[in-house]
């Protein structure tokens, strides 16, 4: 069992919010100095690849964490164990099914991909995004109102919403890129990462077993946090719905991880599926 953790609603969302610009604006800040400042070789840009997501979504909760001299067993680090890195990576089963159908005749393994530098920034990118959606998710049990709900119920409230949208965006991908001369067959792949993701929630949602509580607000905190990433505004419409597309897909990932912290108590099973998607899977969901 995790350590009691408390901390006021005000302190509480100013340290979920502060999080979340960093993770926002952090790659543009960085991204917009390090093309002032001449870098040394291409070798200190690739690291930079692997610090700079790290940077920008696990360092300044990890400083608060710090700062407010909470346990990381309140956010779920407690001891390992290989069932709850198991479970994630079954959760990730249905998305990394579905990335590779996206990729037809891929002649590289992934975990080829993986023994590369840019390979190396990629695991730290998921890894980055699945802790922050864990910080996110135990910051908002005491930032927001509580309106309580079981794992289940919350997961398959929120999840047929992500989904939807998804869905929505990818037919509409679809209709855009056949009419620009596209074929049919490569334009409807898009709706494999959507099935995939219902997968991916079906499989979280069995995986919960007796009445394990948690709230709407808990389970959106990471869903939406996770959601603003890769969203953006454009006035052109293919580039508006690939951001929607991605965003609605960055959200669901958001959305199995705070379930998976909410209904087993530990990061491990998050842990697990940021490495099942970024070992096995050549395809970015953000």
């Amino acid at each position: 069992m995790l350590r009691p953790m408390y901390t006021s609603p005000d302190e509480a969302r100013s340290d979920l919010f502060l999080s979340a610009a960093v993770y926002l604006f952090g790659p543009l800040v960085l991204g917009t100095l390090f093309n002032v400042l001449p870098l040394p070789g291409v070798i200190f840009g690739s690291i930079l690849g692997f610090v700079i997501p790290l940077a920008v979504t696990v360092l300044v909760p990890w400083l608060l964490i710090r700062y407010r001299k909470e346990s990381l067993r309140s956010y779920g680090l407690v001891a390992l164990r290989p069932a709850d890195l198991l479970l994630g990576a079954v959760v990730a089963a249905p998305l990394v099914v579905a990335s590779l159908l996206m990729l037809p005749g891929m002649r590289q393994s992934p975990v080829v991909a993986m023994l590369s530098i840019d390979g190396g920034a990629r695991l730290a990118r998921w890894l980055g995004l699945c802790l922050l959606g864990v910080y996110g998710t135990v910051k908002a049990r005491d930032a927001f109102r509580q309106d309580y709900v079981t794992v289940r119920e919350g997961v398959r409230d929120i999840g047929r919403w992500v989904v939807v949208v998804a869905l929505g965006a990818a037919l509409l991908l679809v209709m855009s890129q056949t009419v620009r001369g596209a074929s049919l067959l490569d334009a409807l792949r898009l709706l494999l990462l959507p099935l995939g993701m219902v997968g991916a929630l079906a499989v979280i949602e069995r995986s919960v077993r007796g009445p394990s509580v948690t709230s709407r607000q808990v389970l959106l905190t990471p869903t939406v946090l996770l959601a603003l990433g890769p969203f953006g505004l454009s006035l052109n419409g293919s580039v508006f719905l690939t951001s929607l597309y991605r965003a609605a897909l960055a959200g669901g990932v958001g959305l199995l991880v705070g379930a998976m912290i909410e209904a087993k108590r530990t990061a491990w099973a998050a842990i697990g599926l940021a490495a099942g998607i970024a070992l096995f899977t050549l395809f970015d969901l953000v």
